[in-house]
């Protein structure tokens, strides 16, 4: 299983609902989308359109923004949310483990989607004990017997945890991107990770991770020095999985950020040219396709480009 974590921001919610094919053929990718927007309206919809074409979404109904301001209504229960949305179930309601998590939040969430598949992301670990006994004991079936949930986890989970899951519905959550303090900074290749080969031998049930992302939420920012295309590309002797970045050359002002790209792309089309998996996904035949033209389809379509590529990466691992 493969859970590919994202923030519902729009290029973001543009890439799953542009990667439902890929989506249909490997059901084993469950994306988790934490709404991050006031108004969860927008990853709603994704949620619909995907949903419609008989696609899996794991939906955080506590977004850890309305979390640390002690807002504790459920995204899925909010006005916007169709009824037949809320009850889908390729719908996966999931729940954010944050440092002041109560046992209430986490029996009002087992409680109100009883019978579902549920997914729970322990982010953080609770300021009260008995949070992490209540989860061990539902995990264990001794509270809510019936109920499948998957427990996601991440490198610092406490152990006692992690022992304590059941193996057969635990996922490791890893960020493998290695954000820079700004485009021209990134090394033309850096190591993203091996999770999605290891992942069974280290005894877990399915991987997560931020993408080309990274596990770091922005908001604004004006228009950058340089433009960088992220895309994964999977090392031919051990399938490790790298970040290739590909750089403008002319980065000394904001100007011109077309012909930015047209820089960036064209040392993509180098690359491509010696990686037939990597040149083979949907997302870097279109994005090479917008270097042949040649066309510039704004720095939004880029991120989204990236994120649909991984996806089809690293999803023949799932």
């Amino acid at each position: 299983m493969y859970l590919p974590y994202v923030r519902g921001r729009q290029y973001e919610l543009l890439a799953l609902r542009n990667s439902h094919p890929l989506l249909q053929q490997w059901p084993d990718i469950l994306p988790l989308v934490e709404p991050v927007n006031a108004s969860p309206s927008a990853c709603l919809r994704a949620a619909t359109e995907l949903t419609t074409a008989g696609c899996r979404i794991a939906i955080i109904t506590n977004p850890v923004a309305n979390s640390r301001a002690g807002v504790v209504h459920d995204v899925l229960q909010h006005a916007t949310c169709p009824a037949a949305l809320r009850s889908h179930a390729s719908v996966v309601p999931s729940l954010l483990v944050l440092t002041g998590t109560t046992v209430q939040h986490v029996q009002t969430f087992f409680t109100l989607y009883a019978g579902r598949e549920l997914c729970i992301v322990h982010r953080e670990v609770p300021i009260d004990p008995s949070v992490t006994t209540t989860l061990i004991n539902l995990a264990q079936g001794h509270l809510h017997a019936g109920h499948v949930a998957t427990h996601v986890i991440t490198d610092q989970t406490p152990t006692q945890l992690r022992l304590a899951l059941p193996t057969t519905s635990l996922v490791l959550l890893r960020d493998g991107f290695q954000r820079q303090p700004h485009n021209a900074a990134y090394p033309p290749a850096s190591f993203f990770g091996d999770l999605h080969r290891t992942y069974r031998a280290q005894g877990y049930a399915g991987w997560g991770d931020f993408l080309t992302v990274g596990d770091v939420f922005t908001t604004g920012g004006g228009m950058p020095l340089a433009v960088v295309i992220h895309l994964t590309a999977l090392q031919a002797s051990s399938s490790d999985a790298w970040i290739r970045h590909f750089i403008s050359s002319s980065n000394a002002t904001t100007a011109n950020p077309a012909g930015k790209f047209l820089q960036a792309a064209a040392r993509v089309a180098s690359y491509a040219a010696t990686d037939a998996a990597f040149a083979g996904t949907a997302a870097c035949r279109e994005l090479l396709g917008y270097h042949a033209t040649p066309h510039f389809p704004g720095l939004g379509k880029l991120k989204e480009l990236s994120i649909r590529h991984h996806l089809q990466m690293m999803g023949a691992f799932a």
